[in-house]
């Protein structure tokens, strides 16, 4: 069974955005939340339902933590209101959690199931994703992977504390740790190889294995390492670049980037920019279209804003995107036919937001926090105790003997 529904969840992988699609159009997007809540609502149900039927007896505080979990997995569903579809992640891996913990019962009977069935979930979530970055029009997301393991490991926590199965025993055996600590492992080597999926990297790899040929027309990248540049004139933007690269970028290649710019200008030609000139080909102009675009878009938002509330929020979007282009890409904005006109350049001019800490949603996703090398320092680290570990479980073995 647990092998059936992962082959189902990857499976459904290159349909899923018709499907979706398909069901919006009829019921519209925010209906995917009241669906994830009300399967999640009949599971607690029929939990209960279970649980006052069994022979055992069951305490007040079991109820209250199968409770904790359904209220988890809502506010988590909540959380993602702006993007309903993902919310779907929680009903797929919640199942799968459910079903590795009836697989992986047949040989572990102590209570490392738990964290076994949920890193067994995990590890499957993170392939998951790596598909989705394979199948065109689909798309790898760090949090999406955050999500299959919420939604594998809340299931245990409601079968650990709240079912409570008498089978189970406390106590952890030789081999339950070795099955945990190999489990662990495989997603730590996984999600630090997919870490280090870099531009560059994906070049490098694509270019010389034929195999993997075909991947480089994929205009995703499934890891990209930035900067977050404070401004005290609006707050923070992102970019793959340091400072000084953009404006040497800048000055060095303005007027040609600036006839790229030109020939992708309007709405209509977006999405062929964007595929033309992904992130990893060329990061000065593919950034400051972004930032054009979004500042566009909301310029547009305010004009057609029906409340004052509403408008002021938008140029607040629209006046801090067009000082980044105006800051940062300076050269390439003056070569091009993307500065604004004066009635439009006046309305940014007099709009004062009441605070500075705007934070541009452009590229939010560079990893900002962490070096690659010290990523992989880290991991090596874990990967080092984790054998330490593994060796250990076979020596308590011999002792038990």
């Amino acid at each position: 069974m647990v092998a059936l529904w992962t082959l189902l969840i990857y499976v459904t992988i290159p349909l899923a955005n018709a499907l979706q699609n398909t069901w919006v159009r009829f019921w519209g997007r925010q209906s995917l939340l009241l669906v994830v809540v009300a399967v999640l609502s009949l599971a607690t149900v029929i939990t209960f339902l279970a649980m006052r039927r069994s022979d055992r007896k069951v305490r007040w505080h079991q109820y209250l933590w199968i409770l904790l979990v359904f209220a988890a997995y809502v506010y988590f569903t909540y959380s993602l209101r702006s993007l309903p579809a993902e919310a779907l992640h929680f009903i797929e891996y919640g199942v799968l959690g459910a079903l590795a913990f009836l697989a992986f019962r047949h040989r572990v009977e102590n209570s490392s199931i738990y964290f076994i069935s949920a890193v067994f979930c995990l590890l499957v979530g993170t392939v998951d994703e790596i598909i989705q970055w394979i199948v065109p029009q689909r798309f790898w997301d760090y949090r999406d992977v955050w999500l299959n393991g919420v939604g594998g490991g809340l299931i245990q926590l409601g079968i650990w504390k709240g079912l409570s199965p008498s089978s189970v025993q406390k106590r952890w055996n030789p081999f339950s740790v070795r099955l945990l600590v190999r489990l662990t492992a495989a997603s730590v080597i996984l999600l630090s190889l997919c870490a280090s999926n870099t531009p560059a990297r994906f070049q490098w790899y694509t270019n010389r294995i034929g195999l993997l040929r075909p991947l480089a027309g994929n205009p995703q990248m499934m890891n990209e390492f930035g900067y977050r540049h404070a401004d005290p004139d609006f707050g923070e933007f992102y970019s793959r670049l340091s400072l000084s690269e953009l404006r040497e970028n800048d000055e060095r290649s303005a007027r040609e980037a600036a006839k790229v710019l030109d020939d992708y200008s309007g709405d209509d030609r977006y999405q062929d920019f964007l595929h033309q000139y992904p992130s990893h080909k060329d990061p000065l102009i593919h950034e400051m279209r972004v930032h054009l675009f979004r500042r566009d878009r909301y310029m547009n938002r305010a004009r057609e804003a029906e409340d004052e509330e509403s408008q002021r929020e938008y140029l607040t979007v629209a006046r801090a995107e067009n000082l980044i282009v105006s800051k940062y890409f300076t050269q390439t904005l003056s070569s091009s036919s993307y500065r604004l006109g004066p009635a439009a350049r006046d309305l940014l001019e007099r709009f004062e937001p009441q605070t500075a800490d705007y934070s541009s949603a452009v590229d939010r996703h560079l990893v900002t926090t962490i070096s690659e090398r010290a990523l992989w320092l880290m991991a090596l680290i874990i990967l080092f105790l984790l054998a330490g570990l593994h060796q250990y479980s076979y020596r308590m073995e011999e002792r038990s003997k």
